[in-house]
């Protein structure tokens, strides 16, 4: 089965681009992934701000679907028949005979009994990557606004991580963090209200790895040195702190790199210039390694230009 998606948010319908898990999109991707329910049921799934576009409310939003018949030849001189009638430039029935030239082969079987029963066993808690993390994300985040990382795997990728049991059958590990407070147990009696067919959570604690900036520059000296000393320090904290939103399991130096110049202190005509370098672990190796900036570590060597 294939679909085409069409959203129409006020200027006509457009066509929308099937993305799988959303992974290449930006906040405005017109983008859409698809997903499979042990019901039997395929679904249409849309970004969430951050990874693809989220229709404007009240979009009208039109499916297409075309479904084939599997596995199908056409043998050569075999006669075929239009679905509808063909018209010609005066909007007369066409007379038209159509005959296959070659043989032509194409679809794909149906899948197999113990392929469906296989896949049905982990369709309710796994989605290809086995499950979906930013589902977790948002009903916390929705239930506790406080909450800024949160992580969730199952089955594969637990056996990446620490080799293959038996006991990581049909088993959710969630992991979360707030600045705030000790998140653990309600985040585990939230996920508990949840009607699903596995049951069977585990909490995992976030690992908390940090790296340093190593920062010196020079600036016009029309500039006060502690405004831009405070301006580069809250965007760095506002990408990469304990309590940002927006951070990611790897820091790029480019990134860093960008946020210093968006300060504005550092216009190419100006004259004014910087260097970074990162200490310590910016990338995260598992899953439930939560990757902040250590910013009593850091060390920021801005003087003026002379």
């Amino acid at each position: 089965m294939e679909f085409a998606v069409f959203v129409d948010e006020g200027e006509g319908f457009k066509e929308w681009e099937y993305d799988r898990l959303l992974t290449n999109s930006y906040p405005d991707s017109l983008v859409y992934d698809e997903f499979y329910h042990f019901t039997d049921q395929i679904g249409i799934r849309f970004g969430n701000g951050d990874f693809g576009k989220i229709p404007t409310l009240g979009a009208a939003i039109r499916v297409e679907a075309v479904l084939t018949e599997g596995d199908t030849i056409l043998l050569e001189k075999q006669s075929l028949w239009p679905v509808e009638e063909i018209k010609d430039s005066m909007n007369q029935t066409a007379q038209a005979q159509i005959i296959v030239s070659e043989t032509v082969q194409n679809g794909e079987a149906q899948e197999e009994t113990e392929e469906m029963r296989r896949n049905l066993h982990y369709a309710p808690v796994y989605n290809e990557r086995l499950v979906w993390d930013n589902d977790y994300r948002y009903f916390l985040h929705r239930r506790y606004p406080d909450v800024v990382f949160v992580k969730a795997w199952g089955e594969e990728e637990a056996e990446k991580m620490w080799g293959y049991s038996v006991d990581h059958i049909n088993r959710i590990w969630l992991c979360a963090y707030s600045p705030e407070r000790d998140i653990k147990a309600d985040a585990m009696a939230a996920i508990a209200e949840i009607p699903m067919m596995c049951r069977n959570f585990q909490w995992h604690d976030p690992e908390h790895l940090e790296f340093q900036v190593v920062l010196t520059g020079k600036v016009r000296d029309d500039c006060i040195l502690s405004e831009v000393l405070t301006d580069i320090r809250n965007g760095l904290n506002e990408a990469y702190g304990k309590a940002s939103e927006t951070r990611r399991d790897t820091v790029y130096l480019n990134e860093v790199y960008d946020i210093i110049q968006a300060t504005g202190y550092f216009a190419k005509d100006t004259g004014a210039w910087f260097n970074v370098e990162l200490r310590g672990r910016h990338t995260a190796e598992y899953i439930y390694q939560m990757v902040s900036i250590d910013m009593a570590g850091s060390t920021f060597d801005i003087t003026y230009l002379r």
